[in-house]
């Protein structure tokens, strides 16, 4: 079953960040958006708040914000959705590797 990201609660059953080969090797990528992308491969669809990935990265919310659109302009991530609060990413299907 899938989890979902509570952004005013940000717990989970936490069971660690895991980044592919191919993340960890890439040179366009911070260690910080290495991280972000592990977090986010661990839910099928994240749904969750700049403010929560702030709070998981020790970053500021602006911070947060351009790490998740540097991932959607690479092309490693993916928007769903976003509702001016909330934004539903998930890792795009061929990099799941």
């Amino acid at each position: 079953m899938q989890e979902n990201i509570d952004p005013n609660n940000p717990t989970k059953q936490y069971t660690g960040v895991w980044i592919p080969k191919h993340i960890i090797e890439c040179e366009q990528l911070s260690p910080l958006e290495k991280i972000c992308y592990g977090e986010i491969r661990n839910f099928e669809e994240c749904k969750a708040s700049n403010a929560w990935f702030a709070k998981r990265l020790n970053i500021h919310e602006d911070s947060a914000k351009r790490i998740i659109r540097h991932l959607i302009k690479l092309g490693f991530v993916e928007e769903l959705g976003f509702d001016g609060r909330i934004r539903t990413i998930r890792v795009r299907e061929e990099n799941q590797k």
